[in-house]
Parts: structure tokens; sequence; C-alpha cells
């Protein structure tokens, strides 16, 4: 696995930060390789990371893009309310999927249900990045549920 991550403070830097990483994944192995590419905005408006998510995957159209609008970007330990943080993610042998869930707030056991369902099905799955819309999400009673479907898919795989 191999990271870059860029703290954009304008759109203008975008193209830097896209040759950097095109210059990068040309000199990785010839194997084939899988790019997840994140994209977390704090103050830049909606067609700014239209325009963003729209070159980035013009220039990497085999790329899984994912990011979100979040009121403070994390770039090298610190919290800035400006700019937008893109990382290029470059996998040598993984597979990444994509998974969409409604997570219906007022019932955090049926997404965790879902989700749990979807990793048991996935043994070799080695880890999960979860975005969450919304702050009134109820995490914990959700984590709580997560841990419970998972204990009870190992129950039922023992039988």
């Amino acid at each position: 696995m191999k990271q870059l991550i860029f703290h954009l403070e304008n759109e203008r830097a975008l193209s830097a930060a896209i040759r950097a990483a095109a210059d990068e994944q040309a000199s990785l192995s010839a194997a084939p390789h899988t790019l997840l590419i994140t994209i977390f905005s704090a103050n830049w408006t909606e067609q700014a990371i239209e325009r963003t998510i729209q070159e980035a995957g013009d220039a990497f159209p085999d790329a899984i893009l994912l990011g979100s609008r979040v009121p403070r970007v994390i770039y090298n330990g610190r919290l800035s309310p400006v700019g937008t943080v893109i990382s290029f993610t470059f996998f040598a042998s993984a597979q990444l999927r994509l998974s969409l869930f409604d997570a219906m707030e007022d019932r955090p056991d049926a997404f965790a249900h879902a989700l749990s369902r979807q990793l048991y099905e996935t043994p070799d799955a080695r880890a999960l990045f979860l975005l969450a819309a919304g702050s009134g999400y109820n995490l914990w009673g959700f984590l709580r549920e997560l841990s419970a479907a998972h204990a009870h898919h190992l129950r039922r795989a023992d039988r």
C-alpha cells in the first residue's frame, strides 16, 4: 500500500496533486493496482467539490472515490477549517468494495445487522471504512449492535 495525501487550499492546487498521484502510480510495478481516492472538504463550494470529484475521476477512471463535507479537515495531525484534503491510496493486491447503506438513524440495529452480514459473507475482509452523514446518529448504539450481530454470525457459523 502506498498513500499520498495533499492539503489543497484552493482548486488550483488540484492539478499538481493529480499529477503527483499519476506519477506515483506510473512508478509502481506493472501489476494492476486498486486506487482509493478520498476527498474531504471543509469550506469549498459544492461546485468546487463537484469539479474536484470530476477531475479526479477523469484522471483515474477505475478508482473508487469517496468523501464528505466536514467542519474541519485533518492534515499532518492538525485540524483546519479551510481547504480540502485529498488522498490517493494505491493497493497492490487488494479489492475494494463500496457499499451504501441507509443507516436509519432510529434503527441502528438494522444497519448493524446488514453490515455484519456483508462482512460475514466476505471472510477475507481486512478493513472497514465507515462514513456517517449527520450529527444525530447514535454511533454507540450502532457499535453495540454491530458487535452483537458479529457474535451472532460467528455462532451461526460454528453450527
